[in-house]
This record gives structure tokens, C-alpha cells and sequence, in this order.
């Protein structure tokens, strides 16, 4: 399952959402939250992740092609996510001029 912070509705105080990866979640979704995530697929091998057809593949489906243990690169993708905000890379950006 995706999770997107719609960016309406939430008021002063309240937490956003975080965009949380799984084996079930879009590689193009992964992409168009954050292009910074290419790296750790290319880390592992999935080169053609820019290919139109492996746009459409679910985390897990891409893995098992490219015969990798997807819960290991979940993690990692999760991880950057939470570092940049849920997603948020001009927040990470102002953090990291800060």
C-alpha cells in the first residue's frame, strides 16, 4: 500500500503522513515522490528501472526478476523517506543548507 499526504486539510500541529514503501508499491511511484531513490535500485542492480515497462511493476515483481530479496531494499527505501520528510526533498534540501 502507498501512502500520499494529500497537502489539504491538514491543519497547524498535525503530523503529514509519511510515504511508506512495500512490496506491492509502484516503482514509478517510488520515482515520482523522490528521483533520489534511483541510486539504491541501481545500487542493486536494477539498471533498467527507467525502461517504460518496468514502470508499471510492483516492488516486489522488479525484486523477483532480478532475483534480489525485496525486504532489504524496502528497508532502505523507507529509510530515505523518513530522512527527507516522507518525501518532502525540498525539505530535505533546506535541512541540509541549514
Amino acid at each position: 500500500m502507498v501512502y500520499y499526504f494529500a497537502g489539504n486539510g491538514i491543519g497547524k500541529g498535525e503530523k503529514k503522513m509519511e510515504f511508506r514503501v512495500d512490496k506491492n508499491t509502484i516503482i514509478s511511484d517510488i520515482l515520482m515522490k523522490d528521483m533520489d531513490t534511483a541510486e539504491y535500485f541501481m545500487q542493486v542492480g536494477m539498471h533498467c528501472i527507467y525502461c517504460p515497462a518496468s514502470m508499471g511493476e510492483t516492488l516486489e515483481e522488479a525484486c523477483m526478476v532480478h532475483g534480489i530479496e525485496p525486504d532489504e531494499l524496502i528497508e532502505t527505501l523507507n529509510e530515505h523517506f523518513s530522512a527527507v520528510g516522507g518525501g518532502d526533498t525540498e525539505a530535505a534540501e533546506e535541512k541540509n543548507e541549514g
